[in-house]
């Protein structure tokens, strides 16, 4: 028996009360502020995504508080904050009442992310509404099985911090060494070559979705942003049928593109780039490019990929309601193109770095995903209660 189980035995042997989420926090909208009314400084602003949208020089939040995003693709999220905020296009949870702790409830609330998303509404930019997040029960254990349950649950997180810190050192080493070989590369007299060179440009559509024809059983991959995490894209969340491709503005893109976004907020920040092994289609938010003769598909995408930080801010468009780039810009953008011997010397070294640094079956990434696994079972487990009968 856990410590937790000795205690719910003790303090509660018959049960837990469920109570309704908004009568023991208060949840309160944020202030909506965009990039341009906010004032530079080093408070984060938290709005519709899962980090800070960008950061202001005032907070109309402290510290150790729950925000919940209201609106957009990750509107639901859960997040918890040790800093003051500004909340934005969210809403935040905080204690009401001495009973519960809000670390406690962070953590419940992560167990429910799930729901949370689940509760979206409106047919244009989905939102979660506070109404919506306060009728939801939850279980209110004692004070002392809650700060047990915290303690537990924040070593899981600890561990997961600092295994991130580490994957992350790697991935600045990767940075680094990336430039210091396209450096080498230009140094050496490689060619310089604008992107709308170096091979055939596709663009994006989508097909109708009122044409299930166009998405029954569909197996050609679309891709589009939310399938851009990685640097391979080695499957798609959706997938369209030959027909789609014969009669909508997308087209089948050949195997081996190297796949850009071009349209979407996370360009704020990153310029996701990932190689694309197999034939598939693209939506309307995504350009590829395959690569033309004598030039390695394996070079462009850690050439594009190594300058990317270079090509979102020579690129990207400014002003918009979504951050994008502008395609001149994109394909008059310069790499050096060596010979083809010292293209596939340069993708031999950056592929061996890339299976260090970012294969999910060995090394760190493949510890952090079982730690986050584990930390979602123990969350789960230490979080389901017996419910107190009426």
């Amino acid at each position: 028996m856990t410590r937790i189980d000795e205690l719910l035995a003790e303090q509660c042997p018959d049960g837990v009360q469920y109570l309704r989420l908004g009568d023991f926090f208060s949840i309160r909208r944020g202030t909506s502020i965009t990039k341009t009314q906010a004032i530079p400084g080093t408070v984060p602003v938290v709005a519709g995504g899962r980090k800070a949208a960008y950061f202001h020089n005032k907070s109309n939040r402290e510290s150790d508080i729950i925000v919940i995003a209201g609106s957009g693709a990750y509107a639901g999220y859960v997040s918890w904050w040790g800093e003051p905020v500004f909340v934005s296009d969210a809403f935040s949870i905080e204690p009401a009442n001495p009973e519960i702790q809000a670390r406690y409830c962070y953590f419940w609330l992560l167990s429910q992310q799930q729901q949370l998303h689940d509760l979206k509404k409106g047919g244009g930019v989905p939102h979660v509404y506070p109404k919506d997040v306060a009728r939801l029960m939850i279980p209110v254990p004692p004070l002392e099985v809650q700060i047990e349950i915290v303690r537990i649950l924040d070593q899981f997180t600890a561990l997961e911090v600092a295994l991130e810190a580490e994957l992350e050192a790697r991935r600045t080493q990767q940075e680094q060494v990336q430039k210091a070989v396209f450096a080498d590369a230009a140094r050496a007299g490689g060619n310089l070559m604008a992107l709308r060179d170096v091979g055939t440009w596709y663009g994006g559509g989508t097909p109708s979705k009122s044409r299930q024809e166009f998405w029954h059983d569909g197996t050609i991959p679309w891709i589009s942003p939310k399938d851009m995490g990685g640097s391979i894209v080695e499957a798609t969340e959706d997938y369209i049928t030959v027909a789609a491709v014969q009669s909508s503005a997308t087209k089948l893109v050949p195997k081996e593109a190297v796949a850009l976004v071009v349209r979407s907020s996370i360009l704020e920040h990153t310029l996701p780039v990932a190689f694309v092994p197999m034939a598939a289609a693209l939506n309307q938010d995504m350009k590829a490019v395959i690569a033309g003769n004598g030039i390695s598909s394996r070079y462009v995408f850690h050439a594009i990929r190594a300058a990317r930080k270079d090509l979102l801010r020579a690129a990207r468009r400014t002003g918009g309601s979504v951050a994008s780039l502008e395609s001149g810009r994109l394909l008059e953008f310069e790499i050096p193109v060596p010979s083809e011997a010292e293209q596939g010397r340069i993708v031999e070294i950056l592929d061996n770095f890339d299976e260090l640094v970012n294969d999910l079956s060995v090394g760190l990434p493949a510890v952090l995903v079982a730690r986050r696994k584990q930390h979602e079972y123990y969350r789960e487990k230490l979080l389901t209660f017996k419910e107190l009968a009426a």
